[in-house]
Formats: structure tokens, sequence, C-alpha cells
């Protein structure tokens, strides 16, 4: 007997108060069902542009295929620069790009709230590209020179991080970088299609936030004390509404890499005693390339392995907080989605049954939280409206306060 479909439209499950209009969900590019996402065809590349190469073609005689702002480049770097802080626009465009690595327009539209981004005339982005922080580019099929369907795309420009901010607020500055310098980029197909899971979590799922590999780093999710690889990064990092952090890997491949970055995450969740971090892996093998099946098998023993490989991880319960999912089974078409996203329904190993159960990651009863700290989460939840890359619907409340934290550095105890 055949099961009856259950995956409904988007518009069925976003909340339409998150979503910028023309930018949701069902209306932006797909990027996994489409071109984009490589399968057996290897997918097409993505050509990018940045002022550097642009002036290096004007100085050369070579005309410059990309607009930037809606003339062609007319502002040197420092001149960009000092505009910078002139539009709030400006300043979240960046702090997006550099959290979530590389977004496309209509993403970038869809987190900031400002439909505009999604233009090649946008004198934001023209503006960012200009003062050497962002590059531009657009996806392209050998000997085909672009694929007008598919959104431009932005990340950091590698050069970034030369960049002089210092005519920046405080509160502007730690709102894009986290504390960090703007970091350059890896796997760009990748991290669009990380873009749109946690854009997607964020506009259907009860979350508190959802945040890119920027901050999604080992130190922040575990904190200093377990010493955790400062290198290392989750994909995403969402937070639930009690403060839970749940760190999201997504991959295609399961190397000898992924499986040691699954034991170090074990060895984390087993010394991390608050059990504030859980960890979920999507499989994101692409159906027509034949992998799925075996990805996801050898995921699964990866996990199951790792979670039992010392006393201290059993003891632990490790197996509890790490949780397993495949795209398609969310997303099982384009414009489709399983109400059992809803509460990010995935998978858990039991050692006790022998076999994976399904598990809703947002219930409390399935995925508990007993290391809930009430002051901590407010604190926790108020630096993330600083969080400027932050989807805008998820930064409206009050922030931290950072004027006294200022006075209280500069040696003062009150003004």
């Amino acid at each position: 007997m055949t099961a009856l479909p259950t995956a409904v439209p988007f518009s069925k499950l976003v909340n339409k108060d998150f979503i910028t209009p023309g930018y949701g969900p069902a209306e932006r590019a797909d990027p996994f069902w489409s071109t984009v996402w490589p399968n057996s065809d290897g997918g097409p590349v993505i050509v990018w542009r940045s002022i550097h190469s642009e002036l290096a073609m004007a100085n050369a005689g070579i005309p410059t295929q990309i607009r930037v702002g809606r003339r062609r480049h007319t502002r040197t770097a420092p001149e960009a620069i000092a505009l910078l802080h002139r539009r709030r626009t400006r300043i979240i465009t960046l702090g997006a790009v550099n959290l979530w690595r590389t977004v496309t327009g209509q993403q970038l539209a869809a987190i900031t709230g400002q439909p505009g981004l999604n233009s090649p005339t946008s004198d934001e982005t023209g503006l960012l590209f200009d003062a050497g922080l962002i590059q531009r580019g657009r996806f392209c099929y050998p000997g085909v020179r672009s694929l007008n369907q598919a959104p431009e795309v932005f990340r950091p420009d590698t050069q970034a991080d030369k960049v002089d901010l210092r005519n920046l607020r405080y509160a502007d500055w730690l709102g894009i970088l986290g504390g960090q310098s703007i970091k350059g980029h890896q796997y760009d197909r990748h991290n669009i299609l990380m873009t749109e899971l946690s854009l997607r979590a964020g506009e259907i799922c009860p979350l508190r936030s959802v945040l890119g590999e920027g901050l999604a780093t080992w130190p922040k999710l575990f904190g200093s004390k377990l010493r955790p690889n400062a290198y290392r990064s989750a994909d995403a990092a969402w937070v639930r509404e009690d403060g839970l952090k749940i760190a999201v890997e997504l991959t295609a491949t399961v190397s000898p890499v992924t499986v040691k970055k699954i034991d170090q995450l074990a060895e984390l969740l087993a010394r991390d005693t608050t059990k504030s971090v859980v960890v979920i892996f999507v499989v994101a093998a692409h159906p027509k390339d034949g992998r799925m099946s075996d990805v996801t098998n050898r995921l699964r023993q990866a996990v199951k392995k790792s979670a039992h490989s010392s006393m201290n991880r059993i003891l632990a319960e490790v197996e509890n907080r790490m949780l397993l999912t495949k795209w398609e089974s969310w997303f099982p078409a384009p414009g489709l989605v399983e109400p059992e996203f809803v509460q990010l329904r995935a998978q858990r190993y039991s050692a006790k049954d022998d076999e994976w159960q399904p598990t809703d990651l947002l219930d409390p009863y399935d995925v508990s939280f007993p290391g809930a700290d009430f002051d901590a989460m407010h604190a926790m939840f108020a630096n993330l409206n600083d969080v400027l890359g932050a989807p805008w619907w998820m930064r409206t409340g009050e922030g931290a306060d950072l004027d006294a934290y200022l006075i209280e550095k500069a040696g003062f105890p009150s003004v």
C-alpha cells in the first residue's frame, strides 16, 4: 500500500509576518532541486568579480562585465568606506554577507528585509563592492556566458580584512564582525544551500535565531572552558526558544575529515555538562548522483560509532544529542515542505533498541535542556539582537548594553 503524500506548499507553513514581500521560500530559487546544486553533470560554476579585478581589467583596457550600482565604478575605495555608515542598510548588508559567507541576491533580500538588494543596480551592494568588502558573481556553465534565471551571488572579498572599518560605531562593528575579522569564503554552493536551509528554518520553525558559519565556531557554541578547536565551526547555529544551541552540519559526502569532525564533536558533547548543544547532520547528496543512500549509511555508522566509542560518551548520553536527516526528508520536491519540518524532525540512534528513531528536535520533551539558565538565556538573546547578519525579524528586541561595557572597559565605574 502506497503511503499518502504529506508534503505541502511552503505557503501553508511559513509565518507570513517573517517574509520579505516577493522573497519567501517559494519565490527564491531552490538551490538544491535546481541546477545550482551539483549532481551527475557537475553543475554550473560561479564566475566572480572583485573591485580589484575590475580595476585591473579597466587599466588593461578590457571592458568590465558587472555593473556596480547605477553606474560603473566611480568611487575610490576610501570614498566608499567613508560613505559606509551613512545608511543602515549598508551595515546590515555587510553583516549578512559576512555571517553567511556566500548568499544569493534573493537570500540577501530575505535576510535583510530589503527587496532592492536583489538588483544589479543596488547602490548598497555597489558601495560595498567599491569599498573592497564584497565580491559579486554569476552562475555559468562552461561555454555559456551566464544563467540569467539564477540570482546574483555575493561573498566577502578575499582582501576585506584589510579594509579599515574604524569609522564605524562600536555597535555596528560588533554587529558585523562578532568580534572577529571579516573571513574569506569556501565552498560557495555549500554556503548558499546552508543559507537557504537556515532561512527556511527561521521562516517556518519556532526558533529564537539562526546564525551562519561566522558565529557557529566551536568556541562560541561550547565555550572556551572546554578548549575546543578555535579553527573549527559548524555550518550554522540555530537557537531554540529555551536557549539550546543546534549545531547544523550539511554534507554531501563522508570523507575521513568528516568522520574525524564527528568524533571531535562527540567528545565535546560528552564534556559539555550543561548539555547546551545538540548536533544535527543534514545529508545533502543530490538524489540524481546516486550517492545519497551510501552517504546516509556511512554518516549513520560514523555517528553511531562516535557516540559509543568511550564510557564517558555513553554515560554522557551523547547519542541523545546527535541527530541525522536528509534534505529531501524535509523538502521532497521543489516548492514543497513536510509538516514535520516545523519541529525539525530527524532520526536519532537508540542503543537500547538498536534502531534509529524519529525525534522532534524542537520538542523539549524529546530533546531536553536540563542545564537551561534563565539569566544566561536572556543575556544570549540580547546579544543575538545585535547580530546584524541574522534575519531581520530575529533581531527586533532590545540588544546588550554596549555603552555600559565600553564605559567599564575605559576604566570608569559609571557616568
